[in-house]
């Protein structure tokens, strides 16, 4: 059984994000892929199992909660 989670964020600036668009990848169990286009970021992570999901889905939250963090520190 695959798990599946989507992550859809607006897209502020392009270099904002490009971590994350290097994320893209095949893993030993799972995989992440990353789509783009004019208004949004979405990040699909695929995985065997539930333990696998988890850990790819907190790895790319913290990349985006240091991204967010750090994009709207710099919009004060």
């Amino acid at each position: 059984m695959t798990h599946t989670a989507t992550i859809v964020l607006p897209k502020r600036t392009k270099s904002s994000y490009q971590s994350i668009l290097g994320k893209a990848r095949d893993q030993k169990r799972g995989t992440v892929s990353v789509k783009e286009d004019k208004a949004t970021i979405t990040i699909i992570i695929s995985a065997e199992d539930a333990t696998a999901l988890r850990a790819s889905f907190n790895s790319l939250m913290r990349d985006i909660q240091a991204i967010e963090g750090t994009v709207s520190g710099t919009e004060k």
